[in-house]
């Protein structure tokens, strides 16, 4: 799907100053983990961002999906399995299907 387009039609049917504050840190915590992530998998440096040290031990300190991390870490999972009978094969078997939930 298209995120943007998404958004955009989020924003036309009329959003909340939350919700727009919200997708506005979920992108900004999306762009830093992006950099941090990036510069681990290529050993990028600051002078590769140019941008100083310093700046670049900020953005690197930076905590990102807070408000995510601590929501899964609190919650609670059902997972149960659900067994179907979709008929019965060539040989008169009964074929299940079985799906985690």
């Amino acid at each position: 799907a298209d995120v943007l387009k998404i958004i955009e039609a989020a924003k036309a049917e009329g959003m909340t100053s939350e919700q727009e504050e919200g997708i506005r840190q979920i992108a900004a915590d999306a762009q830093v983990r992006l950099v941090v992530e990036l510069s681990n998998l290529l050993k990028l440096e600051a002078a590769d961002f140019d941008i100083t040290e310093d700046q670049f031990n900020d953005l690197k300190a930076i905590q990102t999906f807070q408000d995510t991390e601590a929501y899964i870490s609190t919650a609670v999972y059902d997972f149960s399995t659900v067994t179907e009978v979709t008929g019965t094969g060539v040989t008169g078997e009964v074929e299940e299907t079985t799906a985690s939930i």
